[in-house]
């Protein structure tokens, strides 16, 4: 968009998005998955503990977030480099023509 209203083409950067996003959703899965089968294993949905406010009751442990959190700033990351590159090959090419 911001291209568009410098009058410029937005190919690059649109073509930069798009192959960041894909590769940034990929990275921070790759990361996530792994992580959560540790921190978050099948077995742990079967232990119980006791509330916090009503100890009669008991419930499951929370998952962990870490696995989230990773994935999430792994893949933000490799977006972003992604996208810059891919854009940044997109203005050097059209600044050769």
């Amino acid at each position: 968009m911001d291209s568009t209203l410098d009058g410029k083409d937005p190919t690059g950067s649109v073509t930069g998005a798009v192959f960041g996003s894909a590769f940034g959703y990929g990275l921070g899965k790759a990361f996530e998955i792994p992580l959560d089968k540790v921190l978050n294993p099948i077995s742990r949905n079967y232990e119980s503990i006791s509330h916090p406010l009503y100890p009669w009751i008991t419930t499951g442990k929370p998952p962990s977030s870490v696995p989230g959190i990773v994935g999430g700033i792994t893949g933000s990351a490799g977006s972003e480099g992604v996208t810059d590159y891919i854009s940044d090959k997109f203005k050097k090419n059209e600044a050769s023509k």
